[in-house]
Parts: C-alpha cells; structure tokens; sequence
C-alpha cells in the first residue's frame, strides 16, 4: 500500500481468519499498484464472507471498516470486478450523493481498463416507473433516490413515483429475486437510525433511508452485501441496518435487532470493541486507516480585540434581553404551562448555540486570514474544513430584500439572520385560553378569533418588534465563509460547498451575485488540484468523496495546510473531514 497502515490496539490484538477464497482477477492489478496488498485483502475476505450463508437462508455479507485514505471506493471496484469476471455482471452501489459518480467512475476505470462511463450508470438516468435498459453493469444509486416514492418520504427532487412504483421496486425489478451480485453500500453510515432508540427528547424512530437499506437486503436474498463505512460502529445503534453480519437471530446471543442494540449498549465502548474483535476474527470486519505519524500540527490563537469584546458583550446582552423578554411574553399571552414555552425555550437553546457557534468563528477570522497569507507565501496550499454556508441565512435574507424592493449592496449576510429568525418565527406571541376537557381537567389551548385565527397578542407582538429593531443595529461580523472569498478573492480561492449562489463584494464595496452549481465545483476543485489556485475552503456537504491531498498524479503538490475552521459537532465527522488533505499516494503529509 502506498500509505502506512493502522490499526486501534484493539484491533490489532486479534487476527483475522485464513480464508482460501481466491478471487478471479488479474496479477497485474497487484503487480501493477492498481490494488495494493491491503485493498486485496478486504476483497478476498469479502469473497469469503459471501461464500457463507445464515441460518435464515440469506447470503451473510462483509463490512469494510476502512477509514478515509485507504481507499474504499478502489475496494468495492475489486469486488464487484471479481464478480463481473465470474459472471455475475449486475451490481447495486448505493451512496451518499450524486457527486460521487465521477469518482466511482473514475476508480473503476483506473482499476479495470474499462470506460467506468459505459459500466457505471446512474438510476437518474431512468424515470421512476421506467423499466431499467442495462443488461449488465454498475447501477449507481443514492441513498435520496432509494427512498424516492416511499410513504412518508421527504417532498424532494428524489421522490417521484410514477405507476404506483418506488423507486425501490424499480431497483427490485431491475435485479430480480435471483439476484446474486454485489450490492454495496458505501457511507453505510446514512443508514444509522435503524432501529427506534429512546434519546434524550425522545423515542427516534427508524429513518425512511434505513428502512429503504434493510428492505432492499430483504428482498434479494443472495444477493452480495457490502457495508463500507470508516465510522459505521461509532454507536452501537448504528449496527441496526447490517442484517446480514449475522449479529442477532439463530445461532447468536440476541434475539433480534433491538435486543442486540440494548444489550450491547449496556456494556459501552468495552463492549463495542468486543463486537468490532468478533467480526474481524470472523472474517468480516476490518477496518484500518492511514497512520497519522508524519501528520505535523498546530494550534492558532486569536485574541479578541478591544472592539470585538464590546461586540461580544453587546450581543450577548441582547441575547438576556430576549430570553427575559420570553418569560414575559409567555405571562401576557397566558402560555405558561402550556407546551408553548417548552418549544419556545428549546428554540432559543437551539438557534443561541447556532448564532454564537458563527459568531466565533467570525471573530477569529483576523488571525486566520494573517495566518493563511503567511502559508501562501512560503509556497503552501491552505485548505479550511468548515460545517456549514449559512446559506439559509442568506436565501431568507435575499428573500426579504427583495420583498422590500431594497438594493442588494443592503443584503445583511451575517449570523444576525438567525436571531431575526427566531424572534419572527418562534417567539411566543399567541395568545392562550384555558378551558375544561370532558374529563373536567383545566387545559390550555391556542384563542381563536371569529374566522378561526390564532389571536396575536398586541403586548407581545410589541415586544417582539422592539427587539427586532434593536438586533438591526447591532455590528455583527461577517460569516467565516464570505470573509475568506472578499479577502483573497474568487480568483484565488476555490470553493467547494453545496451552496447555489454567493454574493462577492467587488473593489469598489458592492455585491455581485455568483450563481455555483456542480460545474462550478468541479472546475474550482481542478484548479486547486492543477496548482491554479492555493486556497480551498470545502464543508460537510461539498467535501464527501473529495481529495485536496499533495497527490503525487497532480501538479499541485504543495505542502498542505489543513485548517479546522469550524469542527462541528460530531467529531466521527471531523476525522473524516481531516482524510480530505492525508491520503495515500502523496509526496508529503499536511500539517
């Protein structure tokens, strides 16, 4: 492997089974690097794996628990290569987005010598309803198109059904019940919520997505599963949706599912580990990850300057006012005890994380932007990791400029919007009655007026105005993301979100609107790669599947500089993010 491999000591103290399955490729793909030594041995155990059956009859399947840089998409193109050559020619590759086509393409391409363009298709290019015109080859489907037509699905583009038929059933219908070719579901993990969990607020109930994934290995039973996921174990729930690892049912210690999630759960991280050691001395688990050894870090530090602390206490005095002005509210529009201020007061919580999690970001911008010219002139590629684009924020607040007929040099694009948005959408000013139930207790309910109108409170509506005029005139930064592209310039740097439009300001202080779709992604994240831009800024949405690293196939082999800019709040998701600039096959590490 070009990549020093490792494991979790955890890991490492078991080994995994000798398996005599031999797979039907050819020697070169090893001699000639376009599999490495440790890719082909998640194929041969796979292989193994698929040769086993369980008790109930369906095909046990293999989990590739590798973790970013190693090169899992390389290693689902092995298996599925290995089956095409035994004459299983249909397989299934269900994914996070559609953004990743080009790179399974890609990979298949390089691996096979095949045009991945003729072998790889993508189910969009079917209407749902439509028979599937392939005779063989890779269907590419994602995990929003899986669910598409399914009862209770979210109204997207995904979800057409057409003659009665999910998109699902099209999928079925396509592979047949005898199908017994590879199906890999690769970001396993956006099928976590696969079995109902009592949370913190709450029973969670199983997500359409997951559902959609068991149902799926339901119905073809022999056929050749593959979960591949770098951080498909991080919580033992997450496990619900591998039916076919053999975890629960005859033969084992949990009668189903649940029963497996609960007990586990009960033992914790220890007993995680135990089931993670379990399947690898099985032979169907394994997960490893590019060693960190020559990963050099640093931590930048900003001080807060005098002006930025005024700013700082100023916004939080509005934030006490707000929260105060809630309690008096809930007392004029006689909503206390009603569940009113329960969702008032959880919206607050939420949207004052929110605010002040953009908010410090942007404060620290001055010594991240001094910090990032220093690195571009000693000859470095800059690459920030952010969460999100706030690029809500800014479609409301385009949205309401434009209701007003106001320039768009007036458009307030910082983390205001989220304030605004909770004094305009969830601040109590619904007035409240009581009333007797047929049982005779003493309830609340929303008052109506004569045409069935939820009544407005004058004195909180008043409330509510005042502090909306007051937040207008409050100084708030900027947001991370706007800052880096108005002080380097579009030119520059390249952008890699999800976001569909920006608003650049130009040299003479206005803004020009800049339209961003899936061409102008691409382009940006080549002319990173191709060294004609030294800065890129990607976040969750636009990152997945991506490579900035020092690529010894491309000309940008700067050394990177790797920010963590704003980390979110899942730290599985963090890692992963860190994988984006420390692969394999590159001339050095980032810092």
């Amino acid at each position: 492997h070009p990549g020093r491999l490792v494991e979790s000591a955890a890991m490492a103290a078991v080994k995994a089974p000798d398996v005599s399955y031999v797979p039907s490729l050819p020697r070169s793909l090893v001699e000639d690097g376009q599999i490495s030594d440790a890719q082909i041995e998640q194929i041969i155990l796979a292989g193994a794996a698929h040769q086993q059956v369980l008790p109930d009859g369906k095909r046990r399947g293999y989990f590739i628990g590798d973790g970013t840089g190693v090169g899992k998409a390389r290693e689902i193109v092995g298996i599925m290569y290995d089956n095409m050559r035994q004459g299983r020619k249909r397989h299934i590759w269900v994914t996070k987005n559609d953004k990743l086509l080009k790179q399974a393409i890609k990979d298949w391409s390089r691996v096979t010598g095949q045009d991945g363009n003729v072998v790889i298709k993508s189910l969009k290019n079917w209407k749902p309803g439509d028979k599937i015109a392939m005779d063989e080859g890779v269907l590419f489907v994602t995990y929003g198109t899986l669910i598409g037509g399914q009862r209770g699905a979210k109204k997207t583009g995904t979800t057409e059904k057409a003659d009665g038929k999910s998109r699902l059933e099209q999928i079925l219908e396509w592979a047949g019940a005898d199908f017994d070719g590879v199906v890999a579901f690769d970001e396993a993990h956006a099928m976590k919520q696969s079995v109902e969990v009592k949370g913190a607020r709450g029973k969670m109930k199983q997500s359409q997505t997951a559902a959609s994934g068991i149902e799926l290995q339901d119905k073809i039973p022999d056929a050749r599963i593959v979960y591949v996921s770098a951080t498909g174990a991080t919580e033992v729930y997450n496990l619900g949706y591998a039916t076919r690892l053999g975890l629960w049912g005859d033969g084992t210690s949990f009668a189903n599912a649940p029963d497996f999630v609960s007990k586990v759960d009960a033992g914790g991280v220890a007993s995680m580990e135990l089931v993670a050691q379990n399947l690898k001395s099985m032979g169907l688990y394994g997960a490893r990850s590019l060693s960190y050894d020559d990963v050099t870090y640093g931590q930048l530090k900003h001080d807060l300057s005098n002006d930025q602390l005024d700013t700082y206490d100023t916004i939080a005095r509005s934030w006490q006012v707000i929260l105060n002005n809630i309690g008096v509210a809930l007392a004029v529009t006689d909503a206390e005890g009603s569940r009113a201020k329960m969702n008032a007061m959880s919206a607050f919580w939420g949207s004052h994380q929110r605010f002040f999690n953009q908010v410090l970001t942007s404060m620290q911008m001055p010594s991240l932007l001094n910090d990032i010219d220093e690195q571009v002139g000693q000859g470095h590629a800059v690459v920030l990791q952010l969460v999100n684009t706030n690029e809500a924020q800014t479609e409301r607040a385009v949205a309401q400029q434009a209701a007003k007929g106001a320039d768009i040099d007036d458009l307030d694009i910082t983390p205001r919007q989220i304030v605004m948005q909770y004094l305009e959408n969830s601040f109590p000013t619904t007035q409240y009655e009581e009333y007797t139930d047929d049982e005779g207790n003493t309830k609340k309910r929303v008052a109506l007026d004569s045409n069935g109108n939820p009544i407005q409170n004058a004195e909180a509506v008043a409330l509510r105005d005042k502090m909306l005029d007051d937040l207008s005139l409050i100084s708030i930064p900027e947001g991370a993301l706007d800052q880096i592209i108005n002080h380097f310039g579009p030119s520059k740097v390249a952008e890699i979100t999800g976001r569909s439009r920006r608003f650049v300001r130009t040299r003479d202080g206005k803004l020009k609107e800049e339209r961003r779709n899936k061409s102008a992604v691409d382009a940006d994240s080549s002319a990173f790669m191709d060294d004609r831009k030294q800065i890129l800024v990607f976040s969750d949405a636009g990152g997945t599947g991506q490579d900035f690293h020092a690529d010894l196939d491309r000309k940008n082999q700067r050394k990177r500089v790797h920010y963590l800019v704003q980390p979110g709040w899942r730290a599985d998701a963090a890692v992963q993010g860190f994988g984006r600039t420390h692969r394999s096959n590159q001339k050095q590490a980032p810092h």
